[in-house]
């Protein structure tokens, strides 16, 4: 599995679901690409955001534009997903995305300016 952002918005948000925060966000979108032979399930990735010095978490947001990767991804393919955090403006010289893929397997670490 190999997982790459490809795209990278500033948006402003609303707040929608339960603890949801409106304000400025950043949506991105990332490609994951199976180069295995089998199909590779998707249901327990997890992407969390965190940015500046101190590595403080960003609040996710799951309302639109937000769409997660899709349940599965066949084999030989590449798939789109698109998360989005609530990140002060001032906050996004420094912001490190976190991919879990499920227990036991390591965490990809995606950082750099996101603006």
């Amino acid at each position: 599995m190999v997982v790459q952002v490809s795209r990278v918005r500033s948006i402003e948000v609303k707040g929608r679901g339960i603890g949801e925060i409106s304000g400025p966000a950043v949506a991105f979108t990332l490609q994951l690409r199976n180069s295995g032979r089998t199909p590779l399930p998707l249901g327990n990735v997890a992407v969390t955001a965190s940015h500046g010095s101190a590595d403080t978490p960003a609040s996710p947001i799951e309302s639109a534009p937000a769409r997660p990767f899709p349940r599965s991804a066949p084999a030989g393919s590449t798939v789109t997903g698109t998360y989005v955090f609530t990140i002060p403006q001032k906050q996004r010289a420094d912001v490190s995305l976190q991919v879990a893929y499920a227990a036991g397997h390591p965490v990809a670490v995606l950082t750099g300016a996101a603006r």
